[in-house]
């Protein structure tokens, strides 16, 4: 299991983002907020960029997301403009993206689709000089972000959820001790004074319980205590089964269904017992 925090932030590593636009109705802080039916929408158009500056970290998530195509770059996010007088030879111009950074694209269905991705991990570097030297007056030394950029194409304007970056925490053996999935379905019923049925469809969202895990004590007061103990029933981005099943269906944006539960069943190994359920 892989979740995407950053446990001294409680959060994770985004510093700054930015849309290619914005519906009005429909600002860039909806993709960053905690509700994934919230959404970010771009003013026109069938494609959008979002760019994310990135502290550290390795991986991206999105959810709820209307695109049929997604395309994630990862770099310094550096672009280069001439000098006056200068300029490229007919059919040549300067991309803001490194190529040699292209992370992947993804096929979607169009309808509340969901992107876990993973690139090398990106660290802002900070400098320190020797004792005895010191910048000039005005100048210091600082780490530098990231850039991941997101380009998404969707059959109308685009418009997108949840978007997340940073740190990774992973955990193995997920499903060990066997995994159900269930429903949480928030449509209303009723029975009218008349008799007659009333009904109204609202969202079902999935759960995954039963989970558990053999870890270390250390990975397990790490799962309890430094993420979902700390974050309570906040939700985080969760990508539950292992790298080598890649099924959309194990990307959730989910909280804890009650405080995580873990028995020490030796004194190398912790079982971990836990729920999730999905945000709407």
């Amino acid at each position: 299991m892989k979740i995407l925090i950053d446990t001294d932030l409680l959060t994770d590593d985004v510093t700054a983002y930015t849309a290619s636009s914005s519906d009005a109705s429909y600002p860039a802080a909806n993709m960053r907020d905690n509700y994934p039916g919230n959404v970010w929408k771009a003013a026109s158009g069938t494609s959008a960029t979002i760019k994310l500056n990135v502290s550290d970290g390795s991986a991206v998530a999105l959810f709820n997301i209307n695109a049929t195509d997604v395309k994630i770059f990862y770099g310094t996010g550096d672009s280069y403009v001439n000098e006056s007088g200068f300029a490229n030879e007919s059919g040549y111009a300067y991309s803001p993206i490194d190529p040699s950074a292209i992370l992947k694209s993804f096929n979607l269905s169009g309808t509340a689709g969901k992107v876990w991705a993973e690139y090398p991990y990106q660290s802002g570097e900070t400098y320190i000089y020797e004792s005895g030297y010191a910048n000039e007056s005005g100048y210091a030394n600082s780490g530098s972000d990231h850039v991941v950029t997101i380009l998404l194409t969707a059959t109308g304007v685009p418009s997108v959820g949840i978007v997340r970056a940073g740190k990774v925490e992973e955990f193995r053996n997920p499903g060990y001790g066997g995994m159900a999935e269930g429903s949480v379905d928030y449509s209303i019923q009723a029975q009218m004074p008349n008799g007659a049925n009333y009904f109204r469809k609202r969202s079902v969202v999935r759960t995954h319980s039963g989970l558990s895990m053999l870890e270390t004590r250390a990975n397990a007061f790490i799962f309890k205590h430094d993420i979902f103990d700390a974050v309570g029933p906040m939700p985080l981005p969760v990508r539950i089964t292992a790298d080598s099943v890649t099924d959309d269906e194990f990307i959730v944006f989910a909280k804890r269904t009650a405080p995580v539960g873990i028995e020490h069943v030796t004194t190398d190994y912790t079982r971990i017992n836990f729920g999730l359920m999905e945000v709407a």
